[in-house]
């Protein structure tokens, strides 16, 4: 898992720094930039953080837990948005994308 934090949240100041108009996101394509898009990407970065620092890692279920956790924080994402889906398959279409981010921050939190 390469997740640094703040690695990432200066590479965010630098490419916004630059005044891009759009900014192509892998696998989802491209997006207008602005400041709304840094700063919501901004605070999800940190909020995982936060999220990951808020389970005890060494509890067995430690990632259980961070998926039940980083899907309801994106499931409240989504619905804020405008996704009309119900949670039910919004659950079943993020549950690998949940898990893969809950294993990766566990590692990360294990070897920081």
């Amino acid at each position: 898992m390469q997740f640094e934090p703040e690695a990432l949240l200066a590479s965010i100041e630098l490419l916004m720094a630059a005044e891009p108009r759009y900014c192509y996101l892998t696998h989802f394509g491209r997006i207008a930039a602005s400041a709304h898009h840094a700063g919501s990407l901004r605070r999800q970065v940190l909020d995982y953080v936060r999220l990951v620092e808020g389970i005890d890692i060494t509890d067995p279920h430690a990632q259980a837990a961070l998926t039940e956790a980083l899907t309801t924080y994106t499931l409240e994402g989504l619905h804020a948005a405008g996704s009309t889906l119900p949670a039910t398959t919004l659950r079943a279409l993020l549950a690998l994308d949940m898990d893969l981010s809950a294993q990766g921050l566990v590692h990360w939190m294990h070897h920081r």
